[in-house]
C-alpha cells in the first residue's frame, strides 16, 4: 500500500512539475527558469530533457509494480536504485554545477529515495 502512496505522489509530482514547465511558471517550480534549465546539456541525456526521463521512468515503475511474476521485487530494486543513483547524480548537478534551487526536482528525489527504501523492504 505504501508504494502506490509513495508512486502515485511521484506521479502527481512529475505532472505538476511539467505543467508548470510548460507554462513557463518559474516561480511555482523553481528559482531557476525551468526553460533554461531544461536546455542546458547538463540535465539532457541523448538529446532528452532529464523530466522526459522522470516520466518514462515512473511509467516504467508503475508496469513492473503491476507484472505477477516472481523477480517482479527484484526488478523493482534494480529500477529504484537506478533512480536514486540518478537522483543523486541531478542534486550535484542541481546544486554545484548550475548553482540553483528546484523545489519540484527536490520533491521527486525525495520521493525517489522513498521508493528505493520501500523498494528494499518489499513494502
Amino acid at each position: 500500500m505504501l508504494w502506490w502512496i509513495l508512486l502515485g505522489a511521484a506521479w502527481v509530482n512529475w505532472a505538476w512539475f511539467v505543467q508548470a514547465i510548460l507554462r513557463h511558471r518559474h516561480a511555482e517550480a523553481c528559482e531557476a527558469a525551468c526553460p533554461v534549465l531544461a536546455l542546458r546539456s547538463e540535465v539532457r541525456w541523448l538529446g532528452i530533457p532529464s523530466v522526459a526521463w522522470g516520466g518514462l521512468y515512473y511509467a516504467c515503475l508503475t508496469g513492473v509494480s503491476l507484472l505477477a511474476v516472481p523477480f517482479r521485487q527484484r526488478l523493482l530494486q534494480v529500477l529504484t536504485t537506478a533512480g536514486l543513483l540518478t537522483s543523486v547524480w541531478l542534486v550535484y548537478l542541481l546544486r554545484v554545477r548550475l548553482r540553483t534551487h528546484c523545489r519540484g526536482c527536490y520533491i521527486a528525489h525525495g520521493l525517489n529515495l522513498a521508493l528505493w527504501l520501500t523498494a528494499l523492504g518489499g513494502w
